[in-house]
């Protein structure tokens, strides 16, 4: 199920901002909507997605966010998708089920502007390719110690384990997904 806003000519009509009376509209059409796509937008900034409690995932690449925040309504939040922004901090409190966090292409410039990271215990994927904090020490060290938590992890188990280690902005839907996209 896909939704798309037009201009009367036909085309297309960029989201600027996510207001209350959208998400209701939203809400009451989809109530169990699992996927939100605002990629290639105008967007400066997430909000008003309290309602959509049901999300697993959720892209928002390609706007003009800068800060990545009022998320923690989002319990059930998988994927977060928000490369190719502005953003210089983010905050991931709350998303206790994230599993893929992809910020490529954004301006992050240290670990601690990324507010909860070290608690989301099912992150498998981080994608920072792209921000200043990849260049840090800091960062060095953190990939080193995901790194052995993820190798020590698959010894407890006696496998080699599975590395997740990539995620693309391009996601296939199951068929069963509710799935709504702007662009």
């Amino acid at each position: 199920q896909f939704y798309r806003l037009k201009r009367r000519s036909g085309r297309t009509m960029p989201i600027k901002t996510i207001s209350k009376e959208l998400v209701r509209e939203i809400s009451a059409s989809y109530p169990d909507l699992k996927v939100l796509n605002l990629s290639s937008n105008e967007l400066v900034k997430i909000e008003n997605l309290e309602p959509l409690t049901c999300l697993t995932r959720l892209n928002v690449s390609s706007n003009k966010i800068l800060v990545l925040n009022n998320l923690c309504s989002l319990i059930h939040l998988k994927e977060l998708y928000a490369s190719n922004n502005q953003i210089t901090c983010a905050n991931l409190e709350g998303l206790a089920s994230l599993e893929v966090l992809d910020l490529n292409s954004n301006s992050v410039e240290r670990l601690e502007d990324l507010v909860g990271l070290g608690a989301l215990q099912n992150l498998k994927s981080i994608l920072l390719d792209g921000n200043p904090v990849v260049d840090s020490a800091d960062y060095q060290q953190f990939e080193q110690s995901r790194f052995q938590r993820v190798v020590e992890h698959s010894e407890s188990f006696g496998e080699a384990g599975d590395f997740a280690s990539a995620a693309t902005s391009e996601n296939k839907l199951d068929d069963d997904d509710s799935c709504m996209q702007w662009n």
